[in-house]
């Protein structure tokens, strides 16, 4: 062989492992031709390195060499992909920028950071006069907005100094829908007549009825509402003129709501009562008492002092006292869950119960059901205040039977009956037949629980007199409430021993159970049972 050097790195080809690489001598790691550097100092030579000048990588990942595959914000999107990467909620600016939610809370079609500044109110995005939540309407039309008006129907702002807002309601039109009592030739609707001579009495023969008395009469219309005149027969007599009485108001047939209460003095002069204005399309007057003590009651006229309600807030055909969504247009009074709040207002529209989500959401109630703060839907033990305190995984305690009634047994012999096994007592049982004959199982017993209660859990207790014969193996439990369908909590095998076994189910509101032994630890066909026990809370 020659004595050459081909790459004149100065050691003879014979003796060089690379003769064609005059900076190596030995393949080392890289091979020949290609050095064994580390140019990033990261312990992994460049010809290995995927990222050779990156000392943190040595594969270019997701974000490729000189980037992080880092996620601040742990929001699953890595910063190199991620517009925010310090808002784990965005993963773009979007609107409002990192940090601020494009959130629309009343969905009125503006964002909240860009320039709403009611955003808990669909109808505004400034306060204006009468700030969020308060529509800067003047109903009157007098200049002065209805939350700075005394009299927000009444134009003439209660133009003759007495008190009351607006003027005497014209009565025609006006009906009686309800009276409880009266005289022949004293009808209720004289008392709405508007004549001072005629007047409404109840009957005072044969019998005279006790009271409370009273009148309901439809306006005929939306009123606003600021006070009402009482006056007593006129024909010099006293007979029936209302000492305690009531007032009430209601709109759209709801609830009838109290305005005003009282006594008038014994005379027959006429008697005014204001209250705070108030829209209504019906009023009800009660008679409680009768200054003379009498039984009776009489009305000469029932004066009724407002103004037509004329507000439209929305401009949709609809005043707002019957507008299931007063401050958005909606003609067509959609309300899919029947709750009185039309869909365009209702961020629940198909949960009758709620109109927001609130925390537990559309459909499910924000009700906390033991009082301990957490709302059921967030709650382990919704009925059980004390939340497990003896971690056995159970809620509540084992509920006192005192009260159960057995509704159903398929089979109990004699000495041994289906109502020993809810007696509180270990040492009788329930034992289905075995002579003359055996029935098959399955075997169960219903049980009336007495009560609603919120259930968690069972116990099982086997006969306790060292004989395992009708020990129940494959079980099942089912629960209903006002005699509804059944509903399986539990299903599983028990161990065959006299060993008291407990069963742990999810929360369930139920007034009664059923329990179903399928099958006996022993193969028999028979069933026994000392002791069922329950675990739970009385709904509160």
């Amino acid at each position: 062989m020659a004595d050459s050097d081909s790459d004149s790195d100065g050691t003879l080809d014979c003796n060089d492992g690379c003769p064609s690489d005059p900076a190596k001598i030995d393949p080392g790691v890289c091979g020949c031709g290609v050095a064994d550097s580390d140019s990033d100092s990261d312990g992994t030579l460049d010809c290995n390195d995927g990222c050779p000048s990156d000392p943190a990588k040595i594969d270019p990942g997701i974000c490729g060499c000189g980037v992080a595959d880092s996620d601040s914000d742990s929001d699953g999107t890595l910063d190199c992909n991620d517009g925010c990467p310090s808002d784990p909620a965005k993963i773009d600016p979007g609107v409002c920028g990192c940090g601020v939610a494009d959130s629309d809370l009343d969905n009125d079609g503006i964002i909240d950071c860009g320039g709403d500044l009611c955003p808990d109110d669909p109808e505004k995005t400034e306060p204006g006069i009468c700030g969020c939540g308060t529509p800067d309407v003047d109903s009157d039309g007098d200049g002065a907005l209805d939350c700075n008006d005394g009299c927000p129907w009444d134009p003439d702002n209660d133009s003759d100094g007495d008190g009351i807002c607006g003027s005497r309601l014209d009565s025609e039109g006006w009906q009686i829908l309800y009276y409880d009592s009266q005289a022949s030739g004293y009808e209720a609707d004289l008392s709405i007549d508007d004549d001072a001579e005629t007047f409404w009495h109840t009957q005072w023969e044969p019998s005279s009825p006790v009271p409370p008395h009273e009148l309901q009469i439809d306006l005929g219309g939306t009123f606003g509402l600021n006070g009402m005149s009482y006056l007593p027969r006129q024909d010099g007599i006293l007979n029936g003129t209302v000492a305690a009485f009531s007032l009430y108001s209601r709109i759209n047939e709801g609830d009838w709501e109290l305005l005003a209460s009282g006594e008038f003095s014994y005379d027959g002069t006429e008697k005014t009562v204001t209250f705070d204005p108030v829209a209504a399309d019906a009023i009800r007057f009660v008679a409680h008492t009768e200054g003379g003590g009498n039984a009776w009651s009489s009305v000469a006229e029932i004066d009724i002092i407002g103004n037509v309600y004329p507000v439209d807030s929305d401009g949709d055909g609809i005043s707002d006292p019957l507008d299931n969504c007063p401050w958005v247009a909606n003609d067509q009074q959609t309300d899919t869950d029947g709750d009185g709040t039309g869909d365009v207002c209702d961020n629940c529209p198909n949960d009758p119960e709620k109109t927001e989500p609130g925390v537990c959401g559309c459909g499910t109630s924000d009700i906390d059901s033991d009082g301990d703060g957490t709302p059921d839907c967030n709650d382990g033990c919704p009925w059980d205040p004390d939340n497990d305190s003896d971690g056995d995984g159970i809620c509540g305690s084992v509920l006192d039977p005192e009260g159960w009634q057995i509704l159903y047994y398929d089979s109990q012999a004699s000495g041994y009956e289906a109502d020993l096994a809810i007696d509180d007592d270990t040492e009788t049982f329930w034992h289905t037949q075995w002579v003359p004959s055996s029935p098959v199982p399955p075997h169960e017993l219903q049980i009336d629980l007495g009560g609603t209660f919120g259930l968690n859990g069972m116990i099982y207790l086997p006969r306790q007199d060292g004989s395992l014969n009708g020990t129940v193996a494959a079980f099942s439990l089912y629960s209903r409430i006002n005699e509804g369908d059944w509903e399986l909590l539990a299903s599983g095998d028990f161990s065959y021993d006299g060993a008291e076994k407990t069963v742990a189910f999810d929360p369930v509101t139920a007034d009664a159970i059923r329990f179903v032994a399928h099958t006996e630890g022993g193969a028999n066909a028979w069933s026994s049972m000392a002791e069922l026990r329950l675990i739970g809370d009385m709904i509160p």
